[in-house]
């Protein structure tokens, strides 16, 4: 999360691309994780006494107050926004092993997969460019000898092969090309996806529009806060900023189908309980993105699918008196002495 503080002037974000996860086997390591994550403490904004600004806001939590009345002195204006953003493009992580007697085996056998499914998604329209192979690890398989003696025996380790892994990275546009990249990935004996980054390249583009609508929303605040008698030229002024990005990773949630199963039918058959036997549930994955009850505005809510959510917090206090802020001590500094010769 970032942390900024600004005196009557806006800092600009810079242009960048960034990257995070949607659903792919990484997704089911993270996902209790993420709930755990998504039920901490409530918000609160903390300042100090030399007005030192440290937003502890997020945004998985109950809404904050839009204004404060922090004493006599001091007034406080915040606008919460959300933005849904769809990705630009995407890159697919797939992973790959192979075990062979000897390395050269072994390199030989995961190369000529690799090759074999390049060749294919060339011939699909996938450039090359668009394919990265990345190198992970070479260790080496080991199986238990038996060594026999004539009161005991002793198993000892040694090594039988190797298993090499790498990985396969590739950049697609359109989200239908994954079910061609899997399929095609399946015929090389490919099958790990790890995980699917959604990439969102115009960040600039994105808190631009999220700042211009909540300035114009704290704005008119401002404006229907002057009817109830607050007057709006302080002594000093000070702004904050918080932004905050949520990927698609972060909101998936662990789900079990529910069904009550009926034990009328083997009632009437005599049929005791302590007799049957359960079946587990089917347990799944289900995006569930950031709820919007914690936020003023919501730019693109309507959304099907799973989208890249952006947040922006802006916050002016408004301070009335100068004795709100602490008066400095003066600094004593003791004169420097000069020894005396003995």
């Amino acid at each position: 999360m970032k942390k900024l503080l600004l005196t009557s002037v806006f800092c600009l974000l810079t242009s960048c691309f960034l990257f995070s996860q949607m659903a792919g086997n990484a997704t089911y390591n993270q996902a209790a994780e993420n709930y755990k994550a998504s039920i901490s403490a409530a918000p609160k904004a903390s300042y100090d006494q030399n007005y030192n600004y440290q937003q502890t806001q997020t945004y998985y939590t109950t809404a904050t107050a839009n204004a404060w009345v922090l004493n006599d002195s001091v007034f406080e204006l915040s606008v919460n926004a959300l933005m849904n953003v769809k990705a630009n493009s995407y890159v697919v992580l797939l992973g790959v092993s192979q075990a062979a007697e000897t390395i050269d085996s072994c390199q030989r056998m995961i190369n000529d997969r690799i090759n074999s499914f390049i060749a294919q998604l060339t011939k699909a329209g996938i450039k090359k460019e668009d394919i990265y192979v990345d190198f992970v690890s070479q260790v080496p398989v080991f199986e238990y000898a038996v060594e026999k003696k004539m009161f005991s025996k002793r198993y000892n380790e040694i090594p039988s092969g190797f298993e090499l892994k790498k990985n396969i990275h590739i950049a697609y546009k359109k989200n239908e090309t994954l079910d061609e990249i899997v399929t095609t990935a399946a015929k090389s004996e490919i099958y790990d996806i790890i995980k699917v980054d959604y990439v969102v390249s115009n960040l600039q583009a994105v808190y631009d529009s999220l700042r211009q609508a909540s300035i114009k929303l704290l704005n008119q605040k401002a404006e229907d806060y002057k009817k109830v008698g607050i007057k709006f030229n302080p002594k000093f002024q000070v702004m904050g900023e918080d932004v905050q990005s949520i990927y698609p990773i972060e909101r998936y949630r662990n789900y079990t189908a529910f069904n009550n199963s009926s034990l009328q039918a083997l009632k009437k058959s005599g049929v005791s309980s302590t007799n049957i036997t359960y079946q587990p549930k089917q347990a799944t994955l289900y995006y569930d993105k950031l709820p919007y009850n914690n936020f003023d505005i919501v730019i693109n809510p309507n959304v099907i699918e799973p989208v890249a959510q952006f947040t922006y917090n802006l916050k002016v206090r408004y301070t009335y008196k100068d004795d709100y802020y602490p008066k400095e001590k003066p600094v004593v500094v003791a004169p420097l002495t000069t020894p005396k010769p003995h």
